[in-house]
């Protein structure tokens, strides 16, 4: 029976990995669904706020503007003035609560993510197909890269040329996993007069009057 990277068990169905391995569906569904509940949560402890404090300053304003239409404008200015003190003082005190237990929660936060982060890239960088965190992949080649194209230093935010990430070592061979070091920023022309990386000549033909037309036509836009 193979035995699940992540939970060291097998609860099946699963996914056989590129390096031979498995893992449960199971498990990598509710790891990455830990992963997305602990960075919101991080994210609200490091800039602590309250929704109930939005309403009740909404509130505030609400009976502000029917003491001043109803009563004397000076009353409806005090009014407002106190509520606004009222609700301030309140996202404070919420506001300090919150730091008290921020600094030591987002230490516990961030070491669990990294633990579960740490896991589920094992498995990810080794999916036979795109791994689900294909797209945050990208962003971080795409970041490490400047935007620009890694062989003539196209930029993407200036040019029309289409940017693909390419895997160095194709996924076609056994080596070719989803590792950020196996993945470079390419423009579509430069990614067109790379080795055929299995295609077949006709395909291999395609990508070539492809890239050779792009570069045509888009000649000058770096």
């Amino acid at each position: 029976m193979p035995t699940c990277i992540l939970c060291g068990n097998w609860k099946g169905p699963g996914n056989l990995l590129r390096n031979g391995k498995v893992a449960c569906a199971e498990c990598i569904e509710a790891r990455y669904s830990r992963l997305a509940k602990l960075r919101n949560k991080k994210k609200l402890l490091e800039n602590p706020s309250d929704p109930h404090i939005v309403l009740r300053m909404l509130s505030a304003a609400a009976i502000s503007l029917a003491t001043m239409a109803f009563l004397h404008p000076g009353f409806g200015i005090i009014v407002a003035f106190l509520a606004f003190l009222f609700a301030k003082g309140a996202s404070e005190e919420k506001c300090r609560k919150l730091r008290g237990l921020a600094e030591s929660d987002i230490r516990q936060i961030v070491a669990e993510i990294a633990k579960i982060d740490g896991g589920l890239d094992q498995v990810f960088s080794e999916f036979v197909d795109y791994p689900p965190d294909w797209e945050e992949r990208r962003r971080r080649v795409f970041q490490r890269a400047g935007n620009r194209c890694e062989e003539c230093g196209r930029s993407a935010e200036r040019s029309s040329v289409p940017f693909h990430v390419h895997h160095d070592k194709p996924r076609s061979q056994k080596e070719g996993n989803h590792r950020i070091e196996n993945l470079r920023l390419l423009c579509e022309v430069c990614h067109a007069k790379l080795p055929d990386h299995g295609l077949t000549a006709s395909a291999r033909s395609r990508r070539l009057k492809t890239g050779e037309r792009l570069k045509r036509r888009f000649r000058g836009f770096r």
